[in-house]
């Protein structure tokens, strides 16, 4: 029987076909790729429209007064005016038969101060196309500032584009002391992110409970004590939170179920202090382990109190 020797055979010079990445060089490559797009909120100049009146003459220096003026929203106009001259997009003439009315100031402030309020106590913008009051238009902003339009309509004064994609966040440096009183007594009683703590903060301690209970109520309890904290709000939330008690919501929920008495939720949301009864996620059970009290990090504090 033969013996094949392998070592003897002549292979020569092969190409072959298939590639070998430096897996390490290509993520760096990649990394400004996949940093743009995770981003949640991310406006490019292709977002914003710019338009103007037929044979209206563009002024050599362009201003907001003028952009409101030819009708354009509020966010177009300012990242307009932001941009260096040579990244601009151009200005759209309207056909001659269409006339864009103008925007005044006043319109546009309160089309801010409606999508404001409505990130400070809901948590994000709205583009409702109805004015249902209570569920659609808050009622603070019907009955006292009398804002009784769609939110789509004010959204549509504010931007052309989706206002999903601008970051909600710039709220938190809005200065507080100048709003009109109404409207700081008002945020005073309550923003987005704490609807969940009133069954906490208006029921009374329930006896008896677990030690691991009792623990987890008194950190319930350090977030209401503490001053209402942008690290809370949904709009500007701290990943700390998440990571040290996980979703705030869905554990305050499960925990007022195991320790309040279906009476109690019931009358909570008969006398609308909570929007609803609360719902039971099972998958959700990081309360039943809480220890670490809450405080606020500075320069956090809603309404600087």
């Amino acid at each position: 029987m033969a013996t094949i020797n392998f070592g003897n055979t002549q292979i020569g010079n092969l190409n072959f076909t298939q590639l070998t990445l430096d897996l390490n060089s290509i993520a760096r490559q990649l990394q400004i790729f996949i940093t743009n797009g995770s981003k949640r909120h991310s406006i490019s100049v292709q977002d914003i429209t710019i338009v103007k009146n037929n044979a209206v003459v563009t002024p050599t220096v362009v201003t907001l007064e003028f952009l409101i003026g030819q009708g354009n929203a509020l966010f177009d106009s300012l990242i307009y005016l932001g941009l260096p001259a040579g990244n601009r997009p151009r200005i759209n003439e309207a056909p001659p038969d269409r006339v864009i009315q103008a925007k005044s100031p006043d319109m546009l402030g309160r089309a801010l101060f409606f999508q404001f309020f409505m990130i400070l106590t809901r948590g994000s913008i709205s583009r409702a196309t109805g004015t249902t009051v209570g569920s659609e238009v808050p009622a603070f902003l019907v009955n006292i500032l009398n804002m009784r339009e769609a939110p789509r309509v004010y959204a549509d004064r504010l931007a052309t584009f989706d206002l999903g994609l601008l970051d909600p966040g710039w709220v938190r440096y809005i200065e507080f002391g100048p709003l009109g009183v109404e409207c700081r007594n008002r945020l005073g009683l309550g923003v987005a992110g704490y609807r969940w703590f009133n069954p906490f903060k208006l029921l009374p301690r329930p006896e008896p409970m677990t030690d691991a209970q009792a623990i987890a109520y008194d950190v319930v309890l350090s977030f209401i004590r503490a001053p209402l904290s942008w690290d809370v709000h949904p709009a500007t939330r701290d990943p700390n939170i998440l990571a040290t008690y996980g979703p705030l919501n869905a554990n305050l929920q499960n925990f007022a179920l195991d320790i309040f008495t279906d009476e109690q939720l019931n009358t909570l949301r008969d006398q609308r202090k909570i929007y609803g009864l609360p719902r039971r996620d099972i998958g959700i059970t990081n309360y039943r382990s809480w220890a670490t009290m809450f405080h606020a990090s500075q320069g956090s504090t809603i309404l600087g109190h």
